[in-house]
C-alpha cells in the first residue's frame, strides 16, 4: 500500500520527524519497503519573476526575460513561448 507523508501525519497526533515514525512503524507490524522524496526531484527548479521580456535579436521565436529569483540577483533566461514569458524561466 503506498500513501503519502501528508496522509499519514494526518492520522498520527505527533510532531516528531519521519525518521522516527519510520523507525516506529515496523515494530507495529507495518513494513516500510520505501521512502521516496518527491521535493528532491523539485529542487533545481526555481520560482522566478519576470523583470522584462524582449525580442532576442537573432531569433523570431525567443524572448531574453531578466528574471529575480528568491535571491537578489538577477540573471537572464530564455523564454520560447511568446505569448506567456511571464511563465518561462530557467536557472
Amino acid at each position: 500500500m503506498k500513501f503519502t507523508r501528508d496522509w499519514l501525519f494526518s492520522h498520527l497526533e505527533t510532531d516528531r520527524p519521519l525518521a522516527d515514525i519510520l523507525d516506529v512503524l515496523p515494530m507495529l507490524g507495518l513494513e516500510v519497503e520505501s521512502v521516496v522524496d518527491r521535493a528532491a526531484a523539485l529542487a533545481p527548479f526555481v520560482i522566478a519573476e519576470v523583470i522584462s521580456a524582449e525580442q532576442h535579436s537573432n531569433a523570431d521565436k525567443l524572448r531574453v526575460c531578466v528574471v529575480k529569483g528568491v535571491c537578489t540577483e538577477t540573471i537572464s533566461a530564455f523564454c520560447s513561448n511568446s505569448s506567456k514569458p511571464t511563465a518561462c524561466a530557467t536557472r
